[in-house]
């Protein structure tokens, strides 16, 4: 899976970022200098760390940002976003997801089916690609705008963070 979130000002190795991910099997935390970052949506792909995350056991995931850098971590107060996300399984969903499709198919059998993380990813991804579809960026401002997220529908940057290794 991939976290997303919205980042609302531009990072710099000055600043710190601290990951941690929590389930039931065991902690994850990562604390680490923030690379270059632009304001905007940032993904964060699960692939890039030693997180395996089982069917339908929630992972509460918390992303916070220390603007004094490393020396900071656990002093000051840092800018954070906490969220949950599961994984779940394919054969429960009340609509199935397509194998391969158009990209605005393939979002909304997401988008259907409440797996709002995996409709932005899709979307995402195929506007940072060669060749996105047409449609795409009004397709990821509709289904922000319709999660209530319209005050940053329009953001135009998406990125994506590669966690380091220890």
């Amino acid at each position: 899976p991939i976290l997303l979130l919205y980042l609302p000002f531009n990072t710099t190795p000055e600043h710190a970022i601290q990951l941690t991910l929590k389930r039931i099997s065991g902690d994850f935390k990562r604390t680490f200098v923030a690379p270059n970052l632009q304001r905007g949506f940032v993904g964060i792909p699960l692939s890039s760390t030693e997180v395996f995350l089982p069917v339908d056991e929630p992972l509460e995931w918390t992303f916070k940002l220390y603007c004094g850098g490393i020396d900071d971590v656990g002093d000051r107060s840092p800018y954070f976003v906490r969220a949950w996300i599961a994984r779940i399984d394919s054969s429960t969903l009340a609509h199935p997801i397509p194998e391969s499709t158009s990209v605005q198919y393939l979002s909304e059998s997401y988008r259907d089916n409440a797996l709002w993380y995996d409709a932005l990813v899709v979307l995402g991804e195929s506007m940072l690609g060669t060749s996105p579809a047409i449609n795409t960026r009004s397709l990821w401002r509709q289904l922000l705008v319709d999660g209530g997220f319209e005050a940053i529908a329009n953001e135009p940057h998406i990125q994506y963070l590669t966690i380091p290794e220890k």
